[in-house]
């Protein structure tokens, strides 16, 4: 029990991490060209290096788990194949280098590992409403310190093109300077909501 107990901690930390990660960490440190390149709105490199080495932990710790679907399952394994059987073949198709093909095709490496660290985790009812309670409070600080930027104080860091480009020329609504680069998260956030209320 303490073993599943520990696994569950670090699982629900590791969601909290992505989700950290894929909102650029709320844009409240300042970012530079490599941190630009390494984790953006369209550059994902350290949200595929962080599920590399969760994937890594599960695959060593799985055997201490009683589920009976902790290894890697057949659609996993032939999803991540494919992945990189089409990036060596797309070297040779279009007469290009490993990395451009690397850099156009990686990002579907992240669904299997996805699938792969969190597909059985969150079956369970508990833990689903866990990561419910993640995504909602990431969304909800998200929402509420763009709020804030966008009409009182300005102290976030966009790094999205057309993030800085609004805020540059006064783009707004309604007195509120337009960030588009969060809109997708907060609006699952805003559909999770009306979907909650709609169930009760």
């Amino acid at each position: 029990m303490l073993k599943k107990r520990i696994r569950f901690s670090c699982i629900n930390f590791s969601i909290f991490l992505i989700l950290i990660i894929q909102v650029n960490f709320f844009d409240i440190f300042p970012s530079n060209d490599f941190l630009m390149n390494l984790n953006s709105d369209t550059n994902k490199y350290l949200l595929l290096i962080v599920l590399l080495f969760f994937a890594i932990i599960k695959v060593f710790t799985a055997k201490h788990y009683t589920h009976p679907n902790q290894y890697f399952q057949g659609s996993t394994i032939f999803f991540g194949c494919s992945v990189i059987t089409i990036i060596i073949l797309s070297t040779f198709s279009y007469n290009q280098s490993m990395q451009t093909s690397f850099i156009n095709g990686y990002y579907y490496l992240i669904f299997p590992l996805i699938y792969y660290i969190y597909g059985t985790h969150l079956i369970d009812k508990q833990n689903f409403l866990d990561f419910q309670k993640i995504v909602t409070s990431i969304g909800s600080i998200e929402a509420f310190i763009y709020i804030i930027n966008s009409r009182f104080i300005n102290f976030l860091n966009p790094v999205a093109a057309i993030d800085v480009s609004n805020a540059a020329s006064g783009r707004s609504v309604m007195g509120f300077t337009r960030y588009q680069s969060p809109a997708d998260f907060v609006f699952l956030l805003a559909y999770y909501y009306r979907l909650l209320f709609c169930l009760r």
